[in-house]
Parts: structure tokens; C-alpha cells; sequence
């Protein structure tokens, strides 16, 4: 049987629940850009009849929201789809004419940063803002196949002066930079895609705790490692289709530049994503830490941001 390149064919599971309420449902997995019918028509065999049915079409569209009428379903897009029970299937077994998509891809963005800062120990508590006008990020993503893939990312930011309530000048800060690496599961019936990630992050706090006692003020590097677990969405708002990713991290590593003043805490992410051209994106980003060690530390960040995709 001659191997289809272009989409994985239709997973239908024919069991007794199915033959009781006279449907089969499953899911397809688009392993290329086409439109809905052309999915349904030459990989799963709907026949033309079916396709011309609005309610059937409709109903399709109701049970995936990601989906928008009149545009092409993207690569990497999973279909719930149900068929009458008695519908004869019948797959066309050929090629059809369209632009190979490569299962990795490679993006590149900038980003402009800015974080409220909070620092505090016993009654004393310093307060700031931070501005990262430099934060450039890459991303590689790998399909491993249609249920997982491999997203790394890397980032670099150059921070300003920091400046707080516990002094009047600005405090330099040490550039910081991230890498992390996600696997997302495609697995699983919902409509929600969770991931695990491994992160290492370098930050830049200030010796709150030594100021107090009458030192100098200045910052302090440290090196934390995140676990993290999320969930993922591609979904339309106002005909706008927007991919959503959040996740709590936890800390299982932690080293500092100043033995003994080593943090650990969680942080909590947020990104949302908009194309907008057929290559390029718009982003926000949104973190929140909850650091514990010789001070308790909160920082908030707010990035916007855009990005095009090499590949």
C-alpha cells in the first residue's frame, strides 16, 4: 500500500459506542498547510455528498475553534472530527501538489523589557524598575512526530541601571540570559497540549540583606535551574487566531557568586502569541517570580516583542 506523505490518515476507533450512537469520531493530524475539505476529501475519504452538507462542516468547526472558515488549517493541527456510522470511506491514494513543510523550524525575535522589582527583608524593602531595551531570543522547534515535539529556547537581555528606594543612583546590573528546552505532548484527546520544560536562567538581584547591616549597595548574580509544567492552545478571539502557552515553575537548582545566598522559589510565565504575516509574529510575555533566600524577592516582567521564522 503506497505510503501518504501528506497527512497521517484518519485514527478511527469503530467500537460500541460508536455503532449504539450511529457515528465514529477520532482525530487527523495535518502534517501540511491545506484547506479542510482537502483534508477531509483525499485522506479520509469523506465522500462529496458529506462535504457539501453544511451541518456536517459546521459541526466540525464547532468542535474545533481553532479553526477559521475560508482559511487554510496550519501544520501540526489536530481535527476531532465524527462521521456517520454507515459512511463509506474511501482515501485517495495520491499526491497532491503542495510546498513541503520541514518537520523543524527556526525563529529568531526582539523583545522590549520592562520589570517591577521588590526586595524586601524584615521592615526594610527596596523598590524599582528594571528596562531591558536589549532582549533578543531563538527558538528551534523539532516535530519528533505527531505527538511530541521539541522546542529549545535561548535569550540574552541587557538591562539598565536599576534604581530603587534604598539609593540614590542607579545600580548596574549583570546581562542575563535563559535556555530551556520543552517537550509538548499532542497525545491526548483535549484541546489543551501540556509540556514539560527544563530551565536554567541567570538573575541579577541586589545584597538587601547586607545593605541593612550597612554596606554598599550593589547586585548579586545567581544561577537558578526551573522544572516547569504547562499547557498550550492555538484558538481564535475576534476572528483572530492566537496561540496561548502558560506554566508554574519550581526551582531544583540554585547557585550563587556569594556563598551562602542562594534563592529558590517558583516562577510563573505566560506568552501569547499573534502571526501576522505568513513569517513573522507578535508576542507578549509575562513572568512572575517568587524568590525565598537571605530576602524574599518578587519580580514582575512585561515583554512585547516580534519575531520572523527563518524556516
Amino acid at each position: 500500500m503506497k505510503k501518504i506523505s501528506l497527512i497521517t490518515l484518519l485514527i478511527l476507533s469503530c467500537n460500541l459506542f460508536a455503532q449504539v450512537n450511529k457515528s465514529i469520531s477520532g482525530h487527523i493530524f495535518i502534517k501540511k498547510e491545506m484547506s479542510l475539505e482537502t483534508a477531509l476529501q483525499y485522506h479520509v475519504g469523506v465522500p462529496k455528498v458529506l462535504l457539501e452538507n453544511k451541518d456536517f462542516i459546521n459541526k466540525i468547526y464547532e468542535k474545533n475553534p481553532s479553526l477559521i472558515k475560508g482559511k487554510k488549517i496550519k501544520k501540526g493541527t489536530k481535527i476531532f472530527i465524527e462521521i456517520p456510522f454507515k459512511t463509506e470511506l474511501s482515501p485517495i491514494k495520491k499526491e497532491i501538489k503542495e510546498v513541503t513543510d520541514s518537520k523543524s523550524q527556526l525563529i529568531f525575535a526582539y523583545r522590549y523589557t520592562i520589570a517591577s522589582y521588590k526586595d524586601e527583608i524584615g521592615s526594610i524593602s527596596a523598590e524599582g524598575n528594571q528596562y531591558y531595551p536589549l532582549s533578543i531570543e531563538s527558538e528551534f522547534a523539532y516535530q519528533l512526530n505527531r505527538n511530541y515535539k521539541l522546542i529549545t529556547r535561548a535569550s540574552f537581555s541587557k538591562a539598565e541601571e536599576l534604581k530603587t528606594s534604598l539609593s540614590s543612583h542607579g545600580i548596574s546590573l549583570s546581562s542575563e540570559y535563559e535556555v530551556n528546552t520543552k517537550l509538548s505532548f499532542n497525545k491526548f484527546d483535549i484541546p489543551l497540549v501540556p509540556y514539560i520544560q527544563l530551565e536554567y536562567e541567570r538573575l541579577s538581584t541586589l545584597n538587601t540583606d547586607q545593605i541593612v547591616q550597612g554596606e554598599a549597595v550593589r547586585h548579586r548574580d545567581h544561577g537558578l535551574v526551573f522544572a516547569s509544567i504547562g499547557l498550550s492552545r492555538s484558538f481564535v478571539l475576534l476572528n483572530q487566531r492566537l496561540n496561548f502557552e502558560t506554566g508554574i515553575s519550581q526551582s531544583v537548582f540554585s547557585s550563587s557568586k556569594d556563598r551562602g545566598k542562594d534563592l529558590s522559589g517558583q516562577k510563573f510565565n505566560l506568552r501569547i502569541t499573534k502571526p501576522v504575516l505568513d513569517r513573522v509574529s507578535i508576542h507578549f510575555l509575562f513572568n512572575y517570580y517568587f524568590l525565598n533566600g537571605p530576602s524574599d524577592i518578587s519580580i514582575a516582567r512585561y515583554g512585547l516583542g516580534a519575531s520572523y521564522r527563518i524556516f
